[in-house]
């Protein structure tokens, strides 16, 4: 098995069968959420890959998670050319590359789109693992560059887990209405 992998054949396949049929896409704060799995409690092997993903360096792995979102959703995303994808929640340091910009860097490469850092956090001081629900759904980003060059194209807010939805709307709400958004995920958890 290659060092950038986290999936022996065995284990790939258990990932693949885990990936639930819904009616997708999921309308989750007011905004459009694809997710590629649905995390419940049970399903083990995703709780085991979300925490062997954090820290980037495992490309083949998010190669393969990117193939099968393509794979997925391929017929709604036909034209790739205009998408600009948008990793968040913002990290709070420059050298931690987490799931979301693993994810965004990799879609870029296969769709040819484009990867952007266009949020920050304004009230943020810690991991949201640590906040309660009502603090995470206080949270807010603003824009660090302008986006009126991006009007025309189709911006791809890349999160790695919606759980509360809190941060998709920050988000969704500092690029601002005029904007052609949707939400792409690794999971969502219910």
């Amino acid at each position: 098995m290659d060092k950038t992998d986290l999936f022996c054949e065995n284990c790939w396949q258990k990932l693949v069968r885990h990936r639930r049929k819904a009616t997708f896409p999921l309308l989750i704060q007011g905004q459009r959420v694809y997710p590629l799995f649905i995390w419940s409690e049970e399903n083990l092997i995703l709780e085991k890959l979300l925490y062997a993903l954090k820290g980037g360096g495992l490309s083949l792995a998010f190669d393969r998670l990117v193939t099968l979102f393509l794979f997925a959703y391929g017929e709604e995303f036909k034209n790739y050319s205009d998408l600009v994808f948008v990793p968040v929640p913002p990290t709070l340091s420059k050298k931690f590359q987490d799931h979301a910009y693993c994810l965004a860097e990799t879609m870029a490469r296969k769709t040819q789109g484009e990867i952007k850092g266009l949020l920050k956090w304004v009230n943020k001081e810690t991991s949201q693992k640590w906040l309660r629900k009502k603090e995470r759904l206080n949270l807010k980003m603003e824009k660090v560059s302008p986006i009126k060059t991006l009007e025309q194209k189709r911006i791809i807010i890349i999160d790695d887990v919606v759980t509360t939805g809190a941060t998709i709307r920050a988000a969704s709400e500092a690029l601002g209405e005029s904007i052609n958004k949707e939400i792409w995920c690794l999971a969502y958890r219910i």
